[in-house]
């Protein structure tokens, strides 16, 4: 009897979904003329900003199902990160400002 991906137990699947999130490029959408997002698994946000690691659409493995976009973004919150800041194109652009509600006054 054929087994599928979703039959194996939840805890492989975490650990595969860890090594497809590991090799995702970071997401970056644009938030405004001014603000951007990103999303990063694994990594500096710094390093990749200034290597390029990053894509702007979310990947194809993601979109396979609903319960893999479920699990895979539930993988996702235990380890990413999810940030804000300037847009890259514009010149005031500084790599090492992060906005962190820890550290917001």
């Amino acid at each position: 009897m054929p087994t599928t991906f979703f039959d194996l137990f939840r805890e492989l699947r975490d650990e595969i979904y860890h090594h497809a999130w590991t090799n995702t490029r970071a997401i970056l959408f644009r938030n405004g003329p001014n603000l951007s997002m990103g999303a990063w698994y694994d990594g500096d946000p710094c390093i990749i900003v200034k290597t390029k690691a990053y894509t702007f659409k979310v990947p194809d493995w993601l979109r396979t199902s609903k319960i893999m976009l479920r699990e895979g973004i539930e993988a996702f919150h235990r380890k990413g990160l999810i940030t804000m800041y300037p847009s890259l194109d514009t010149h005031t652009y500084d790599l090492q400002t992060r906005l962190s509600p820890l550290e917001a006054r």
